[in-house]
């Protein structure tokens, strides 16, 4: 008998449903974009309509970090949600997380790393299928958030909670690159069009790896004067690698990628399996969105009503009101923080594989600022623009 809860992993290849059965994961159902109606028909057919849990692997994603006045309570919460509501425009599927004091050693000044989801275009129509049948998300978690659990289950690994790395696997969407520090992500991003049938035939995938480390040393979110390891959950044959004398043509990773085969045999496919040849990330994914906390990803409780969450300028408008109540509380310069985002905004898209015009941040309401006295906090100093990095990757030998 099928084991409680469904599990869906959603793409932009649309959705797959699985399920536990004696230990093993079997895929229910599957689904391609723009059959949400047909996901909602056969859930509402469904015998047993119980909870569900979610997760998600789209590229639209961004990691953004501030430095903001270290305040608390109310004036904390109020600022957050202001700024989470400016970097996106969908604050529902966003999350904002602490990294600590400013690294640089300015006093005062905290620094926050917002996660989120650029556009939600391909994920409403889901979720609307999923209420509409009147079935519970009890989770609505990120592919990225994931990975620490991938890793630290895997064996010969040294575990989430060790120094930065890079964590590279393919999943049937693409190749997810992530930036894990201390259990907690820093980064990632979805390389689509860059399978392990590509990199099976091209070392394309290693350049892309390069690129992301690139991005993270001129954005300052990696040590320059260390070597980063890169773990790739895969064995080393069923991926291309340059040799020797073609190594610095392909442009490989300055370190030496270690491979985790043994994770694939954590998820073997049982007989009879619909997709016996379905990446392992895949599989590793579901067993970790199994044992996941609900607070590791979006609040699902915003949802259960069946309806989606309010719109960027109802939560900015909210957020501001917050502030202006409570008067004495700290006020961010806003010219400052909207070129911090614009030049963010164009890293992003030069490192994107396909260019996705950003959404515009909400227009903010007119509010009495009070006025700026010597004694005022000081805003985060805006990140110069990256230079261009190389082409996005594709696979030379097909």
């Amino acid at each position: 008998m099928l084991r409680k809860p469904l599990l869906l992993a959603l793409d932009a290849l649309g959705l797959e449903a699985w399920q536990m059965h004696d230990g093993t994961l079997i895929r229910v159902a599957g689904f391609a974009p723009g059959e949400a109606s047909a996901l909602q028909t056969w859930l509402a057919g469904r015998a047993q309509r119980a909870s569900c849990r979610i997760v998600v692997n789209l590229a639209d994603e961004a990691y953004e970090v501030e430095d903001l006045p270290h305040v608390r309570g109310a004036d904390r919460k109020a600022l957050v949600a202001r700024r989470t509501a400016a970097w996106f425009a969908h604050p529902a599927f966003a999350r904002a997380s602490s990294l600590g004091p400013a690294p640089d050693g300015r006093k005062g000044l905290e620094r926050i790393l917002f996660a989120g989801l650029e556009r939600a275009d391909e994920l409403r129509p889901w979720l609307d299928a999923v209420h509409a049948s009147g079935t519970r998300i009890t989770h609505l978690i990120p592919a990225a958030n994931l990975i620490p659990a991938v890793l630290a289950a895997a064996p010969g690994s040294p575990g989430a909670s060790a120094g930065p790395q890079l964590v590279a696997g393919f999943g049937r969407a693409g190749l997810r690159i992530t930036l894990v520090a201390e259990g907690r992500v820093h980064f990632s991003r979805l390389v689509g069009r860059c399978t392990l049938a590509d990199a099976a035939q091209s070392p394309a995938w290693l350049q892309e790896i390069e690129r992301t480390r690139d991005y993270l040393l001129a954005q300052h979110r990696l040590p320059g004067d260390a070597s980063v390891p890169v773990r790739v959950l895969e064995a080393a044959e069923s991926v291309h690698l340059p040799s020797e004398s073609d190594a610095g043509a392909a442009g490989g990773v300055s370190s030496t990628p270690s491979f985790l085969p043994s994770v694939i045999h954590a998820v073997p496919a049982p007989e009879g399996d619909m997709q016996p040849a379905q990446p392992a990330l895949d599989k590793l994914l579901m067993r970790a969105l199994l044992r996941a906390p609900a607070d590791l990803g979006w609040q699902p409780a915003t949802m259960r009503s069946g309806q989606l969450p309010l719109g960027p300028r109802t939560l900015a408008l909210a957020g501001m009101a917050a502030c202006a109540v409570l008067g004495g509380g700290v006020w961010y310069v806003e010219h400052e923080a909207v070129a911090a985002e614009a030049a963010a905004r164009a890293a992003r898209q030069q490192l994107a594989v396909e260019a996705v015009p950003p959404a515009p941040p909400p227009p903010a309401p007119e509010i009495a600022e009070a006025p700026v006295t010597a004694t005022a906090l000081a805003p985060t100093e805006p990140s110069p623009p990256d230079p261009a990095p190389p082409p996005p990757c594709r696979g030379t030998g097909r």
